[in-house]
């Protein structure tokens, strides 16, 4: 199985190689400026770039017609292929995969029958932790049928939650969402929003100096707390928040495996520094296959693994 995704599931360059993940292009809009995500040296450059942009710098999805360029090759060789996308309800790139699914199908139906194009319905380690769990459970030998119905599981259970530090960061988008800004700096307070059905739900505030984690795991429901447990996390440049996360997981759930990356450039671009993000997917599936590595948490420019 060939698994496509792009920067925004915010995958380490390990992760890529180990589960040979063909990484689609993503860019961010810089007064106009396209800049490719996966060359982002650090989340330093994009704080530059959000302090010195005239408006607003923004994230670009994947279009059909790149899908296509990378859907293409894979289809050359033997196996199936699996599109990771983030939430449809945040970015276009998931249904720019459909159409790239369907313009193949009508060229050759038998190729579309080959490709599966999943919405993740959160982003960043979310989506990258769907990555991992369909690499894992391909290289333990699970057919295609197998590894799909889990990843629709994936995508209907995994819980996902924010929890936003920096309240500058959007500013620029407009006078309205300024205004927020202005009356939660006042208030000293900081949202926590949870995604639901794809899309990011305020779930209320904690005061800026309580660490998130307690509120943030109030968001989260599972199906059956005693089942084996993923968790991802990622930071904005404050591992010890997501340290502390990390921690307050193990206490509760029988964490099995922890993805803790810093923040992908695109979604730091929205977030902003301190910020956090976890996601908690319980399975009893997890309790059957290997451990994954420990992957590099720092943001770094990646390439494709091998196809």
């Amino acid at each position: 199985m060939q698994i496509l995704t792009n920067q925004g599931s915010n995958l380490s360059q390990g992760v890529i190689d180990r589960y040979g993940v063909y990484l689609l292009p993503q860019h961010l809009s810089v007064d106009g400026v396209q800049k490719p995500s996966a060359d982002v040296m650090s989340l330093s450059q994009v704080v530059e770039w959000v302090d010195s942009a005239k408006e607003r710098p923004h994230v670009l999805g994947t279009s059909a017609a790149e899908t296509l360029t990378g859907i293409s090759p894979a289809l050359k060789r033997e196996g199936d292929i699996l599109v990771v996308n983030s939430s449809a309800k945040i970015i276009p790139s998931y249904d720019a995969a459909v159409r790239a699914r369907e313009t193949l199908g009508q060229r050759k139906p038998e190729d579309a029958a080959r490709i599966f194009v999943e919405d993740t319905g959160t982003t960043d380690v979310g989506a990258g932790l769907a990555v991992i769990l369909a690499g894992e459970m391909h290289r333990a030998g699970h057919s295609t049928a197998a590894i799909v119905k889990e990843i629709e599981r994936y995508c209907t259970l995994a819980v996902s939650v924010f929890h936003v530090m920096d309240l500058d960061y959007p500013k620029k988008s407009s006078s309205a969402q300024h205004l927020r800004v202005i009356v939660g700096k006042l208030l000293q307070r900081r949202p926590i929003v949870k995604f639901i059905e794809g899309v990011p739900t305020p779930k209320g505030t904690i005061h800026r100096d309580t660490p998130p984690q307690e509120a943030m795991l109030k968001e989260v429901t599972l199906p059956d707390e005693n089942m084996p447990v993923w968790i991802a996390v990622a930071h904005g440049m404050d591992p010890s928040r997501a340290d502390g996360i990390v921690a307050a997981c193990r206490e509760r759930f029988d964490v099995r495996y922890a993805y803790v990356r810093e923040l992908s450039p695109s979604i730091f671009l929205t977030a902003g520094p301190g910020a956090t993000i976890l996601t908690v997917y319980a399975s009893p599936i997890l309790g059957e296959l290997p451990k994954p590595p420990t992957f590099s948490q720092p943001w770094q420019p990646t390439t494709d693994g091998p196809t």
